[in-house]
């Protein structure tokens, strides 16, 4: 498994096929602010797994914690994976936060 982070924004990331791909991103969801995904790319990564993981386990409840996204290297090229942290209701995310990577799957 290929762990990802804030740290990795921007970055090029190569991937052995069907290898999965962690993104870990900083998220408090009560303030409305989740992180969404959008690809650009032919299939060449597919998503397999959103949650939410909080702080510490003494975390009051609202507490910020990660947004964890998984995902799985399906077939071989290359795809610019996207994500923003916005709040769904809106349409726009100007100046939201965002991060994205080039991943290659060989």
């Amino acid at each position: 498994m290929i762990e990802m982070s804030v740290n990795n924004s921007g970055q090029t990331q190569a991937v052995p096929l069907g290898e999965e791909i962690l993104v870990r991103l900083p998220e408090n969801p009560t303030t409305g602010y989740q992180w969404q995904v959008s690809f650009s790319g032919s299939g060449e990564v597919a998503s397999i797994g959103d949650s939410f993981e909080a702080g510490t386990a003494s975390s009051a409840p609202g507490a910020a914690g990660h947004r964890i996204l998984r995902f799985k290297a399906t077939r071989p090229g290359a795809v610019k994976l996207a994500l923003v942290e916005r709040r769904a209701w809106e349409a726009a995310a100007i100046g939201a936060k965002t991060w994205e990577a080039q991943i290659i799957v060989s």
